[in-house]
C-alpha cells in the first residue's frame, strides 16, 4: 500500500515507509523538528557538509539507530545478538569500551527522529549532542545529492563494506547507464567481512587503515554494521578523507535496495544480466538467494 507522507520530505526522494515520524507530525515536533525546522536544518547540513568536504580534512559522520543501542548496552537483540550477524562471540568476550569511546570520537552523530531512537542514544550517552537527523544521510544518498557533489568536486571516492556487495558494485560500475544514474565514480573498494566483523574489530581497523593510507581517498563511504561504532572515527588516523557512514544506501548501489526503507522508494535497482551473483549478501536475512531476487524489486537489467 502506498502511503502519503506529508512530513520530513526531501526533494528527489520517494518515501513509502510506514515509520511514524513521516505520517504523524506530532512525532518529530516532540523532538523539536517541525517540518519547517527539518527543511531549514537540512540546508544548514548541506552547506556545512560542502564546507567540510572542501577542507580536505578528516571528518566522520556516524548514523546511530536501535541496533547500535542494543549492541552498546549488551542486549542480544536482532543483528546485535551473538551468532546472528555482527559477532560470533558473547558480550563478555567483547571490549565494549572500545566501541563506546569510538562513538564519541566522531565529529557528527546522526539519529532518527523517533523518540525511541533518541532515547536509545541518550540512554548510552546522556550528555552527548546529537548533531543532525539520521534521515538527512538516507535522503541525500537516495536522491544522489552526495554522489553528484563528489563528482563535481572531483573527489576520489572509496567504498568500505561487505565484500559480496562491493564486488557487485564494482561490476555495475563498468556500465555507463548505471554510472550515469548514480552520478558516482568509485576509485577503490575495501572489503569487510560480511559476518562477525566485530569479533576482530582492532585487527580489522589495522587492515582497513593500511589500505586507506595507501589509496588516500578524499571520501570514504562506509557500511559495516556495528563495527563502525569502534572504528569509524578511528579511521581518521589514516588519511584526510571525509568519512560518511551510509548503511543501507550501499545496498542501493549494489542494486539491492529495500524500497520500504526511508526515502528509498524511488531508487532504481540495477541487475547485470548473466552475472554470477553471490547467494548471500546479508540483506533481509542470512539465507537470501540473490539469483532468485526475492523480495528485491529489479528496475533495470544491464546486458
Amino acid at each position: 500500500m502506498k502511503l502519503e507522507h506529508k512530513y520530513l520530505n526531501i526533494d528527489g526522494c520517494i518515501n513509502n515507509t510506514g515509520d511514524e515520524q513521516y505520517l504523524n507530525e506530532k512525532v518529530p515536533i516532540s523532538l523539536g523538528y517541525s517540518d519547517t525546522v527539518f527543511k531549514q536544518e537540512l540546508k544548514v547540513f548541506k552547506k556545512q557538509f560542502v564546507s567540510n568536504l572542501e577542507k580536505r580534512k578528516a571528518i566522520s559522520y556516524l548514523r546511530y539507530s536501535d541496533g547500535e543501542a542494543f549492541f552498546l548496552k549488551g542486549e542480544p537483540v536482532g543483528s546485535a545478538a551473538p551468532g546472528n550477524r555482527c559477532m560470533s562471540k558473547q558480550y563478555n568476550q567483547i571490549n565494549l569500551d572500545f566501541f563506546n569511546s569510538g562513538v564519541l570520537l566522531n565529529d557528527y552523530i546522526t539519529v532518527e527522529l523517533l523518540p525511541s531512537r533518541r532515547e536509545g542514544f541518550s540512554s548510552v550517552f546522556p550528555n552527548q549532542k546529537i548533531h543532525y537527523p539520521f534521515e538527512y544521510i538516507y535522503g541525500l544518498c537516495f536522491n544522489r545529492w552526495f554522489y553528484e557533489l563528489f563528482s563535481k568536486k572531483d573527489c576520489k571516492v572509496a567504498l568500505l563494506g561487505a565484500q559480496e556487495k562491493l564486488i557487485i558494485i564494482e561490476n555495475l560500475m563498468k556500465h555507463k547507464e548505471y554510472k550515469d544514474y548514480t552520478k558516482l565514480n568509485v576509485s577503490d573498494y575495501i572489503y569487510c567481512p560480511m559476518k562477525f566483523a566485530v569479533d576482530n574489530a582492532e585487527k580489522n581497523l589495522e587492515s582497513f587503515g593500511k589500505q586507506i593510507k595507501k589509496i588516500n581517498p578524499d571520501v570514504l563511504l562506509v557500511a559495516i554494521g556495528q563495527l563502525k561504532l569502534g572504528i569509524l572515527s578511528r579511521l581518521k588516523e589514516f588519511s584526510d578523507a571525509l568519512i560518511l557512514d551510509i548503511g543501507h544506501p550501499m545496498d542501493g548501489l549494489a542494486g539491492l535496495v529495500d524500497h520500504q526503507r526511508p526515502y528509498a522508494s524511488g531508487w532504481l535497482n540495477f541487475k547485470i544480466k548473466d552475472f554470477e551473483y553471490p547467494k548471500n549478501t546479508g540483506t533481509y536475512n542470512s539465507g537470501l538467494d540473490l539469483c532468485a531476487w526475492d523480495p528485491i524489486k529489479i528496475n533495470k537489467i544491464l546486458s
